[in-house]
């Protein structure tokens, strides 16, 4: 339990707070359950300056188990990968390391403020290195450094066909596209799968 309290700070940035975004389908609830156990360790070194690489991993294993992927997997684009197919809703998805290590930069900041605020005038990181953007004296969170599809990935095309995918109407096929285990319900039983069958 002691070492639950001396986290508690990083918890309740990474989770999200009045200046950090929550993750998305993400509860505090459920994040706790997490936390309880001995992964808050995870969290430990959260809200020093400079932010180091394995600061970064921790924390970043920390958020994947929030996603309750398979527990091999301690890389939040693995866990993105593994979850792809499994949610209704892209939003659902765990966020790119990319989306997430900006968000664990700016709970950094904000836990760096939170354990110095007993100081008048503290030695604070720049926000520019900390996942913000500074615009006409607004600071802003900046939410990817990466393009967000890569150039040389086609568009997703899904189906939902009823049958074999076999009618001018599949959407798959007017793509020139295989179908993929996104296309519901048509999945087993479709003709345009790629595979032989």
């Amino acid at each position: 339990m002691p070492e639950q309290v001396s986290h508690l700070l990083a918890f309740h940035a990474i989770t999200g707070c009045d200046s950090t975004s929550k993750l998305a389908s993400i509860t505090k609830v459920g994040s706790w359950k997490a936390f309880s156990g001995t992964n808050c360790e995870l969290l430990g070194r959260l809200g020093q300056s400079p932010l180091e690489e394995d600061v970064l991993s921790n924390v970043e294993k920390f958020v994947v188990k929030l996603y309750k992927v398979d527990s091999s997997i301690t890389c939040s684009n693995d866990a993105r990968s593994y979850s792809f197919g499994a949610v209704r809703k892209p939003e659902f998805l765990p966020p790119t390391t990319d989306a997430l290590r900006l968000h664990i930069k700016r709970c950094n900041y904000q836990v760096c403020v939170w354990k110095n605020a007993h100081i008048p005038k503290p030695s604070l990181p720049r926000l520019q290195d900390c996942g913000w953007i500074v615009q006409r004296e607004k600071v802003v969170p900046r939410s990817i450094t990466l393009d967000p599809i890569p150039k040389t990935c086609p568009e997703i095309v899904v189906c939902h066909c009823k049958g074999h995918c076999n009618t001018k109407n599949c959407s798959c096929r007017k793509a020139n596209v295989s179908c993929i285990k996104l296309c519901t319900p048509c999945k087993r039983s479709c003709l345009n799968s790629g595979d032989t069958q």
